[in-house]
């Protein structure tokens, strides 16, 4: 398990998980997150919807 190894990649970056975030405010709220130097992990019913808008913004 990762919570218990020494290995975690531990970082000193605020971390974020938005749900919700393949459109709408949960992918506005993301990318301004993403933009102030938080860490973001998007996630959403609708994984098509979540990879595409994160490969846009890639």
């Amino acid at each position: 398990m990762w919570l218990m190894s020494s290995e975690w990649p531990w970082t000193t970056s605020p971390v974020c998980l938005i749900t919700g975030a393949g459109r709408g405010l949960g992918w506005e709220a993301a990318v301004e997150l993403a933009g102030r130097g938080t860490t973001v992990i998007v996630a959403g019913r609708d994984f098509t919807a979540v990879a595409n808008a994160a490969a846009r913004r890639r």
